[in-house]
């Protein structure tokens, strides 16, 4: 099976496009599967339009740096040592990060980031709620949880907390193309929000802080577990606070557009 990080995904559809439902059985993670991605940097804004009978083509955005081929595993996490507690799927990114979950009563949670060679976010002590299923057009939820972190970059303290914000909604339905021109009907778009943020004091009367918010549109199909297309804006924003001379700093990085493509 051909993927790609390219978050847009088509169907060939005639007629109205029907809905469809992701279910735990159909969607969700499964030890032992394995996809591959195509991922690109874009150079503009995507289709963010939402409802239903929507159309959504990605074959005219411009991107760059293509990543073809990126092989994502989905393994047993209780065999591998240093995990969060009680994760039971990993979802790893070879060479980029690993994303730890687990399945409980009807609910898939996120327990965990290992990043840059350390468990950079914790979250298992509050797991965070990503799905609750069965999903269908017009549901969502909001969650929040707070964990601990760990950084091996030098600008930021070692550890300390984090707070976590997840929330989604079922926010459309209709037809995708693809960026290779690949048609696709019965497309449901799934909106996922994300938002961490650690604060710390790095010496006496300094307040510090730093925030990462991810919108990612995911377009998924019957018949196939991740989604067909991604498309991510992911903002940064940082600060630090002089309690001395009242004094404020903040910085804000212009937003960055990640697409992917995964082709059954």
């Amino acid at each position: 099976m051909k993927k790609i990080t390219l978050s847009i995904f088509s169907l060939l559809t005639l007629g109205l496009n029907a809905q469809i439902t992701l279910t735990q059985a159909s969607h969700n993670f499964i030890v032992g599967d394995s996809y591959s991605l195509v991922k690109y940097d874009t150079t503009g804004s995507a289709p963010r339009n939402t409802g239903a009978n929507q159309t959504w083509n990605f074959s005219t955005i411009a991107t760059i740096n293509a990543t073809p081929n990126e092989l994502v595993l989905l393994n047993d996490a209780t065999t591998m040592s240093g995990v969060p507690a009680n994760s039971t799927i990993a979802q790893v990114f070879p060479a980029v990060s690993t994303n730890f979950y687990k399945t409980s009563g009807g609910i898939t949670y996120l327990t965990g980031v290992y990043q840059d060679g350390v468990l950079n976010a914790d979250f298992s002590s509050d797991p965070l709620p990503i799905r609750n299923w069965d999903l269908s057009f017009g549901e969502g939820n909001n969650y929040s949880s707070t964990g601990t972190f760990t950084s091996s970059n030098p600008n930021l303290p070692s550890n300390g907390n984090i707070d976590g914000e997840f929330n989604y909604g079922v926010a459309g339905y209709g037809t995708l193309t693809a960026p290779d021109g690949t048609v696709y009907s019965n497309v449901l778009q799934v909106i996922d929000t994300t938002n961490v943020s650690i604060a710390w004091v790095p010496q006496p009367g300094i307040d510090a802080g730093l925030g990462i918010s991810t919108i990612s549109y995911k377009y998924y199909i019957a018949g196939q577990k991740q989604p067909v297309v991604t498309y991510e804006d992911i903002m940064q924003t940082a600060y630090a606070f002089n309690n001395m001379t009242v004094q404020m700093i903040y910085w804000e990085q212009t937003p960055a557009y990640k697409l992917a493509y995964s082709e059954a």
